[in-house]
């Protein structure tokens, strides 16, 4: 599996992240926001920062809620995400490309209970061999 899309609960936004290499230190990949009618691409690299498994990970791991925001950004700053979660579970996942002469942004809604599996999914792609399939 070199894919994962996350979606959001509610509307038909979507996060498409697409593995196109792997090194050692750094996992390369294509990142797709989707938000009709809107639609963007950037690429993004892991080098240094880490990879964007993690971001979600953590998220899972404190599923009932952390103060703040959690984030993940790219070494170039191309991607950058950002989570906050409600007393009552809901998690937006703020999405921001950028690109040299354009930049789009969009909010997608996460239910708590779906973090799991969601970072299940993220790992598959980017960890491979961290879960089973």
């Amino acid at each position: 599996m070199d894919c994962v899309e996350v979606k959001s609960c509610h509307g038909g936004g979507s996060l498409n992240l697409r593995v196109t290499s792997r090194a050692s230190d750094e996992t390369l990949f294509i990142a797709t926001l989707t938000d009709p009618p809107f639609h963007g691409e950037v690429g993004a690299s892991t080098y240094v920062v880490g990879p964007i498994s993690a971001f979600f990970r953590e998220m899972a791991e404190a599923w009932t809620g952390w103060d703040g925001a959690k984030s993940w950004t790219s070494i170039d700053g191309d991607l950058n995400l950002s989570a906050t979660i409600t007393r009552l579970g809901q998690v937006a996942l703020t999405i921001e490309l950028a690109a040299l002469t354009s930049s789009m942004s969009t909010h997608l809604a996460l239910e708590a209970g779906s973090l799991e599996q969601i970072a299940r999914d993220v790992a598959q792609v980017f960890e491979p061999g961290t879960f089973p399939e």
